[in-house]
């Protein structure tokens, strides 16, 4: 899961069915409101991440050395409706940040 802009709310979330495991997960370049690894509300399943680095978390833990947690400024603003209106302003945190030298989220 890498290069992707969610709003405010939004959030990644690996978990699965009881029972179930998600197994080598990348998730990275990322602007968030946060990443959930297991099932929301007791549902059983886990995920096992390989790499969980370099994302941008509005609340919360993020994991990874490289991760901030604060409220990014997206040229669209928070109620964005293009993929150019996702993208970080270049004041932003996370701006040209990302694990491959671009911003975190979405990128041209």
């Amino acid at each position: 899961v890498r290069h992707n802009t969610l709003g405010p709310g939004g959030q990644i979330n690996l978990g699965s069915k009881a029972g179930q495991t998600t197994t080598g997960a990348t998730v990275v370049d990322n602007v968030v409101g946060q990443i959930e690894l297991n099932s929301p509300g007791g549902g059983g399943g886990t995920a096992t991440v390989v790499t969980n680095d370099y994302n941008l978390c509005r609340a919360g833990a993020c994991a990874g050395a490289h991760s901030v947690v604060g409220t990014p400024t997206l040229v669209g603003g928070n109620s964005f409706t293009t993929l150019a209106g996702a993208m970080l302003t270049s004041g932003s945190l996370g701006y040209n940040a990302g694990s491959d030298g671009t911003s975190m989220g979405v990128t041209p």
